[in-house]
């Protein structure tokens, strides 16, 4: 149900023209990617260690997929500060949910919450967008954020970026040790998880139609 709630949310929020600096095609793959990446880290890690999480593989893609929420809900909304967040993010070589903070003195986590509890969809999602940026907030399910978060971080680079000029993202050793994963086998991942991304991608659009 989660998985199918994802995939449901996640099409109706990135069904739009591109405008405003809003790349829908773009949006949905980066979505997809950090899903497929995510759940794949996840179940890596708890292969090779056991760790506490009241999440399943499944979960996590699901969060995965709808980690970047709010930015969609944002253009949904309010195209003129997504334009204006978005502009000021590029010159500014900072991530969105950065740039928004700045410009609105708020985070841009609260109206992904305020959506999903209002649409009354599992806690998983709410608990995603509020502390996948930061995953040290959140002890209980550090490890499953931390495969989320690194995944976020890998899109830009494997192709799979929500915007097509790439932003720096900041680098944090301890989310990349806590994935715990060799630099060799993630290439050879990425490359069979990019494939799985476009063909899922294509289906996803396919069932849209």
């Amino acid at each position: 149900r989660t998985v199918a709630v994802s995939l449901a949310v996640q099409a109706l929020v990135a069904d739009g023209e591109n405008a405003s600096g809003f790349d829908a095609q773009r949006f949905a793959r980066h979505s997809l990617f950090v899903g497929v990446l995510g759940a794949y880290l996840f179940r890596r890690r708890a292969q090779e260690a056991n760790f506490n999480s009241d999440w399943t593989a499944e979960e996590v893609f699901a969060a995965g997929v709808l980690h970047d929420l709010p930015d969609a809900l944002l253009f949904r909304v309010a195209p003129d500060v997504y334009t204006r967040t978005s502009i000021y993010a590029t010159r500014q070589n900072i991530p969105f949910q950065e740039a928004f903070y700045r410009v609105v003195k708020k985070p841009l986590w609260t109206l992904g919450i305020l959506t999903v509890e209002s649409w009354k969809l599992p806690k998983v999602f709410s608990e995603t967008i509020q502390y996948v940026e930061e995953p040290w907030l959140h002890a209980s399910e550090y490890s499953a954020l931390c495969c989320i978060k690194f995944a976020d971080a890998l899109s830009a680079t494997a192709g799979f970026g929500k915007t097509a000029t790439p932003v720096t993202v900041p680098s944090h050793p301890d989310i990349a040790e806590e994935v715990g994963i060799d630099p060799k086998e993630l290439a050879s991942s990425l490359e069979v998880v990019s494939r799985h991304v476009d063909d899922l991608h294509r289906e996803t659009l396919h069932k849209a139609a």
